[in-house]
């Protein structure tokens, strides 16, 4: 084939060059470039050369042989061109996307250290025998691929960072004679320095990798291998918050297969138990951020440097709107939550991407954007590389020749190539200067004041809590640093929105008691200062309730939610159970449970703001409350039981009547519909497993408290029950109040299937005919029993248990059902009170102004009911003056429906 029939040629000198030397490579490229380069094809290109040196008796048989280390090179180097000069052709063609490419390169690299290393294995192992560990048994040299070897990212002209681990130390096992035992440390610095010539020596025939192995413990100062003990004493003592970066993106990617299978698994999960407690912190890490900007500031200031000798130009790498401010963007993202969230530990950068988009921690504008300018830019990065493999990031405007090679790379015009990098440099730099700004007017943990321990300014205010916390005492086991942070959050909240809030020594002190709090965890500092819209929710939750107040400062991971945009009410329940379920599936037991709380906390504080800022009813609350259980409860299932068993959760109370508070308790029922023999044990097993999940208390908090006395036979009753079993029970054993409940009852969790079941018997027992005197003679026996369980001896009128209260509405809706359902099955639906009271009037069973008079009171009643108990009311009472009139009105409702039109 003519080598100029390559497009290649026409813009890369690399290529053309290459091609010249070796001539049968351009039939290699042209019998391979219509095919995708995966992982076996890279392999398959590597046989295809060894049979061709072998039919042309170049190297022949003795490719192995340790002796041949020359020609293994050769090899080595002209079979990377053609993987290169084919993903070349391939990409200028239109047939490759930048995922193959990156992973076509990274495959490459694996295969070139591990064909390397096994061919030193073999030769220094006839010499020294092979390294051992404490307990005599064989190990292995593990090579670690970092950055973008690591995450299959590699660009076409890449360095490779490297880190080479073993075990422990030991010794070798010597010659066939018993001679030369080596140290192992001593032992595997010998083995790299006969593997990085193969890899890395520039010939006449290139190179294969340039390979850095400065990112080890001590960088060059360090030894060339440590031991897995060395790395965890380096990385707890001196690891710096670089390397907790640079370590995201590792992976083994080599060893020299001197150990059995199973141990190098073990060594495998030695070396994942070291890296991950590094990388990932079990909270979340907003104080990653000042790190991070710190890390990128040098870069910054290192390549202001240089782009001030070459300013007509961009460094699609390191500049402004470049490669690594993306990269940066989507790994703070993951090093702040996937200690977490496991599901977010993903190396590649396209696929991280995904997944924080789909955990809801960037937007769909946002990661769209950031996945173009993701491919826009590596593709330039390469094109620039590829014309003559050279590690260069620079493109040059006034290189006329360089910009229309790498524009035909992309098969676009040279002005189109720079209106698509300027567009996307744009929009970068306003994504990362929106999350990694330098908070203004505030200082940062290590600057300089002449006093670093008093406030920054003169308090605006000045309280008993406040005159503690200034004096130090209540922060007193806190750095400087710190409580200069802390010092500043209080005085930037009374220059906000904020001030009139923090005016009240209530708010005052509700903010110090969470400070105190949050001062062994500097990374919730950390976040506050960073987003100061955060602190002004902050602020306005805490003035909210005490139960807020409580609720934050008991579980202050909640702090993240604040962050996110509030506007948007609406809100995709399944979309957060299956991102929850990805979390979950991720995660080990304890890991799970405490995932299942921290989600729950922190949407629980998600809806709180949205209520404090007007945008939610008390109603619309009490539905996405129990949206909320509903979700968590099925999520629990799922991990549970993944098969979907015939097993569904039956609600009941408030979370069943979509009336769920804060920390309401959950009112659930058990059925399934199984006639195997050992079904009742096998779902007593699952039940019992629930609730432990739902109950038991973990280091995140805890979850519900969940009530099961209103299943068949109450306490002394079956924990589950056949859908069979329930519907007898009902229809002959369950009394009036049992039928009361069952009108607020709803299949919430489980098997649709069942939860069907369930709705036909409900609605079945419902429509059942009742003797109306008799029906309301058992209702109201049952109002007096209620009222004598609440007793009120105060002067105030109980909202919900005294007579004109809510119970007295609850009650008459419930009668209104179980008359009427026989002839109106309309009257069945779990409605809620409020559409009830409309629906009775419309089928002409109370009087529709009362009805409507009525609905108003009710909606009243639960909003006040549920501001008293936010500040620490259990016993919602208010003024009666203020109330009589409205109590009069029920009254009229429960006349009506119990000896009037009702």
């Amino acid at each position: 084939m003519d080598v100029n029939q390559l497009k290649v040629c026409d813009l890369s000198g690399y290529a053309q060059r290459s091609l010249q030397a070796n001539p049968f490579l351009a039939e290699t490229v042209a019998l391979w470039v219509s095919k995708p380069i995966n992982e076996q094809a890279v392999d398959d290109l590597w046989q295809h050369f060894l049979m061709v040196w072998q039919l042309n008796a170049t190297l022949g048989k003795e490719v192995t042989n340790p002796s041949n280390s020359t020609e293994l090179a050769k090899l080595l180097r002209v079979w990377r061109n053609a993987v290169l000069i084919t993903m070349a052709e391939r990409s200028i063609r239109g047939q490759a996307n930048l995922n193959e490419t990156t992973q076509a390169v990274s495959f490459l690299a694996n295969r070139a250290v591990q064909i390397a290393l096994d061919h030193s294995s073999a030769a220094i192992k006839t010499d020294y025998g092979v390294p051992l560990d404490a307990s005599g048994q064989p190990q292995d040299l593990m090579v670690v691929g970092m950055g973008k070897l690591g995450a299959y990212e590699l660009n076409v002209s890449s360095d490779i960072d490297l880190i080479l681990l073993y075990r422990e130390q030991g010794v070798s096992s010597g010659d066939a004679y018993g001679q030369g035992k080596l140290a192992v440390s001593e032992y595997f610095a010998k083995l790299i320095k006969m593997v990085l010539p193969l890899i890395e020596a520039v010939t006449a025939d290139g190179f294969v990798f340039r390979v850095d192995l400065r990112l080890r413990p001590h960088g060059d100062a360090g030894p060339i291998a440590v031991s897995l003990n060395y790395l965890e004493d380096y990385l707890v003592i001196e690891g710096r918050a670089w390397e907790r970066f640079a370590w995201m993106k590792s992976r083994l990617i080599a060893s020299t297969k001197f150990a059995t299978e199973d141990a190098r698994q073990a060594d495998a999960k030695s070396l994942a138990a070291i890296v991950n407690p590094f990388v990932f912190r079990r909270y979340l890490d907003y104080s990653a951020i000042a790190a991070l900007r710190d890390l990128h500031g040098l870069i910054q200031k290192e390549q202001n440097q240089r782009q001030a000798k070459r300013p007509d130009g961009f460094d699609v790498k390191l500049g402004r709107g470049g490669i690594r401010e993306i990269e940066f963007i989507v790994q703070l993202m993951q090093i702040i939550r996937a200690g977490r969230d496991a599901s977010l530990r993903e190396k590649s950068t396209l696929s991280a991407l995904d997944r924080l988009e789909r955990a809801k921690v960037l937007s769909t504008i946002d990661a769209n954007d950031l996945r173009e300018s993701y491919r826009l830019l590596r593709d330039v990065e390469h094109a620039i590389q590829w014309r003559e493999d050279q590690q260069t990031h620079w493109l040059a405007r006034d290189n006329e020749v360089q910009v229309a090679q790498v524009a035909g790379f992309l098969g676009i015009s040279s002005s189109q190539l720079w209106v698509a990098i300027d567009k996307t440099r744009k929009r970068v730099t306003e994504l990362f200067d929106l999350l990694l700004a330098q908070p203004k007017h505030t200082p940062m943990l290590d600057e300089e004041t002449e006093d670093n321990s008093l406030a920054i300014v003169e308090p605006s205010i000045t309280t008993e809590f406040e005159t503690q916390f200034y004096a130090g005492t209540r922060f007193g086991r806190a750095s400087d640093s710190t409580q200069t942070q802390a010092k500043a959050l209080i005085e930037r909240a009374k220059s906000m929105l904020a001030p009139l809030i923090l005016d009240a020594p209530t708010t005052m002190r509700r903010l110090l008691d969470l400070f105190e709090k949050l001062i062994g965890r500097p990374g919730y500092l950390a976040l506050l200062m960073q987003f100061p819209k955060a602190l002004e929710r902050l602020c306005k939750l805490l003035a909210h309730s005490s139960w807020a107040a409580q609720f934050i400062t008991r579980y202050p991971i909640v702090i993240d939610e604040l962050i996110a945009d509030n506007s948007d009410i609406s809100t995709d329940w399944a979309q957060l159970g299956e991102t929850l379920f990805e979390q979950l599936s991720h995660a080990d037991l304890e890991r799970q449970l405490d995932l299942l709380r921290e989600f729950h906390h922190g949407q629980s504080l998600r809806l709180m703001m949205l209520e404090v800022e007007g945008l939610l009813s008390v109603e619309t609350l009490a539905d996405e409350l129990s949206a909320l259980a509903d979700l968590v409860i099925n999520q629990t299932l799922r991990c549970l039981e993944p098969t979907d068993p015939p097993f569904a959760v039956i609600a009941y109370g408030k979370l069943g009547g979509k009336e769920l508070g804060y920390a309401s308790d959950l009112d659930i029922v058990f059925l399934y519909n199984d006639d195997n023999p050992d079904a009742q044990d096998r779902y007593a097993k699952l039940a019992r497993k629930l609730i432990q999940w739902l109950t038991v208390p973990t280091g995140a908090g805890e979850l519900f408290e969940v009530d099961l006395r209103l299943r068949p036979d109450g306490d002394s009753g079956l924990l589950v029950s056949s859908v069979n079993a329930f519907h007898k029970y009902q229809l002959e054993k369950a009394w009036l109040w049992e039928h009361q409940a069952l009108t607020r009852a709803r299949f919430c969790a489980g098997n649709a299937q069942v939860g069907a079941l369930f709705e036909t018997v409900r609605h079945d027992i419902l429509v059942v005919p009742r003797d109306a005197r008799k029906t309301q003679d058992e209702i109201s026996q049952m109002r007096t029993k209620v009222k004598l369980g609440h007793p009120n001896r105060s002067e105030l009128f109980d909202l919900k248990h005294d007579q004109g209260g809510m119970v007295d509405i609850e009650f008459a809706m419930q009668c209104l059902v179980l008359i009427h359902a026989n002839r109106l099955p309309q009257m069945t639906d779990n409605i809620g009170n409020v559409a009830l009271l409309k629906l009775a009037a419309l089928c002409h069973l109370i009087d529709p102004i009362l009805a409507d008079e009525c609905a108003v009171i009710y909606r009243d009643m639960r909003r006040q009911q549920y501001l008293l108990r936010l500040n620490g009311q259990q016993e919602a009472r208010v003024d009666n003056a203020l109330w009589l009139i409205r109590r009069q009105k029920i009254a009229q409702l429960w006349q009506q429906v119990f000896s009037g039109m009702g």
